[in-house]
């Protein structure tokens, strides 16, 4: 039998996900350590936050296991990783890059100089991203 689920909500009166000063969904691992699973950042049913990510995962130990950046719904963030995935010690494992919830091929790190992209990379970068990502 699956352990059942245990989390907390908070919307407005139109019933829709929403709370300014904090997520506006917390799920937890059980209910008796209180230990957080997921919370998640909603704005009128959409998944959105400014100031940091939208959805955060904790392992069993409190540590962070992944975040998720999302502005409108759209998995997104500009010249930094969109996800970020964690192993249970903190480190990372690995990254991903989103922009307009479209998931970045290029990335142009400041080690690289221009001129050493093809003018057709350069082009299919600026069409379909609408602009570099740029990372040290």
């Amino acid at each position: 039998m699956p352990k059942p689920i245990y989390f907390k909500e908070f919307k407005n009166e139109k019933d829709q996900f929403c709370c300014k000063k904090g997520p506006s969904y917390i799920q937890y691992y059980e209910i008796e350590c209180l230990n957080i699973k997921e919370e998640m950042y909603i704005s009128n049913n959409y998944l959105h936050r400014e100031d940091g990510p939208a959805i955060i995962e904790y392992y069993k130990n409190g540590k962070i296991k992944s975040e998720f950046y999302f502005l409108n719904n759209n998995h997104h963030r500009i010249n930094l990783p969109a996800s970020i995935h964690y192993n249970q010690f903190g480190k990372i494992i690995y990254e991903n890059y989103y922009f307009n919830d479209k998931p970045l091929k290029f990335i142009i790190r400041k080690k690289l100089k221009i001129k050493r992209i093809s003018k057709k990379i350069f082009d299919y970068c600026k069409v379909n991203m609408g602009q570099f990502m740029i990372f040290s």
